[in-house]
């Protein structure tokens, strides 16, 4: 059956993590799928970890980060939602 891992941290940031990176994870645990959640409370993280989402297929879904304080919340919500 396949395995997902619920919960993968790509720390210490995006930045220093490639989907090779990813795929050698899934690999070496057997996963098929996974859940990327973000550790750095930023949303060009956030971005970075969508655009890893978006090179991988095993990437089933992600938690991510927003400024829900900021004006500009729903539009950064619609924004990242496109993805």
């Amino acid at each position: 059956m396949p395995r997902i891992d619920a919960q993968v941290h790509v720390a210490p940031s995006r930045a220093e993590t490639s989907v090779v990176d990813l795929e050698r994870h899934c690999r070496s645990h057997g996963l098929y799928r996974v859940v990327l959640v973000q550790n750095v409370p930023a949303i060009d993280e956030t971005r970075l970890l969508l655009e890893l989402a978006e090179e991988s297929e095993r990437v089933a879904g992600l938690v991510g980060w927003v400024d829900f304080e900021s004006r500009e919340t729903p539009g950064v919500i619609a924004d990242l939602a496109s993805h």
